[in-house]
């Protein structure tokens, strides 16, 4: 894939033209640095997020193997879905990046607030296919008659119905991030990130599973409120990006 997407590169007649050998041998560090400082508080907002839905699983084997097994199920949709508006916020971050760079905030405020919308959108689309239908999305998965499946089935439908409430919460917050992103904003997105996936989603998470009868079910509750908590702290830091001087024309 890296090998093709140079050919591709190298081979557009505009693009072409910003890839050149030289660059790799004589490179320009204070761009690298500019990078690297702006692109590892992104990749670690992402892994705030996926490390605490990947740590989820954990702790369902501490409750039962029919609870691990549902949670991958419910799991695995909410990440089908999650890659629609992951795919419009990577567009966002071009187009608020591109006005932020011609210094046009109504530009950066109709390309946010396009992709918070359409994100939210899909998603919301999303959750009420779970809620709704659940039972058939994990028919696909799972046939409740076989032995032993129907405590599994009845576990997933209930998280996927918990995944479908904050399907609209997890669309928001992808898109503000990355509009965020375009502004060059990414360190307090990324602290917002930790705060809400690691202290508020997991230490809610595993008490309401462990200590108190909910099991897995409060697993699922924790990650939807940790969700919430970072969509609602994003999309309002995009809300108020001249107050807090993110933008500064």
């Amino acid at each position: 894939m890296a090998i093709a997407a140079a050919v591709y590169i190298r081979l557009d007649r505009e693009l072409g033209e910003a890839f050149r050998l030289q660059a790799l041998i004589h490179p320009n560090w204070l761009e690298l640095w500019r990078i690297f400082r702006f692109g590892v508080p992104f990749g670690l907002t992402m892994f705030a997020e996926l490390i605490v839905f990947s740590g989820a699983a954990l702790v369902m084997s501490y409750i039962g193997q029919e609870e691990v097994a549902a949670h991958a199920i419910a799991l695995q949709m909410g990440a089908l879905t999650y890659t629609v508006p992951f795919g419009i916020g990577a567009a966002a971050t071009v187009r608020v990046g591109t006005a932020y760079g011609r210094r046009d905030d109504r530009a950066i405020q109709a390309a946010g607030w396009v992709s918070i919308a359409l994100g939210a959108a899909f998603m919301l689309v999303a959750g009420f296919t779970f809620v709704v239908f659940g039972r058939d999305v994990i028919a696909i998965f799972l046939d409740p008659s076989a032995p032993g499946g129907h405590k599994t089935f009845e576990l997933a439908v209930g998280y996927l119905a918990i995944a479908g409430i904050y399907q609209l919460a997890d669309g928001a917050q992808v898109n503000a991030t990355h509009a965020l992103r375009g502004l060059n904003d990414t360190m307090v997105p990324m602290l917002i990130a930790f705060g809400g996936y690691w202290l508020v989603s997991a230490p809610l998470g595993i008490y309401l599973a462990l200590g108190t009868r909910l099991g897995g079910t409060g697993i699922w509750i924790g990650l939807a409120v940790g969700l919430v908590v970072v969509a609602v702290s994003l999309v309002t830091r995009f809300a108020l990006r001249k107050q807090l001087r993110i933008v500064t024309f």
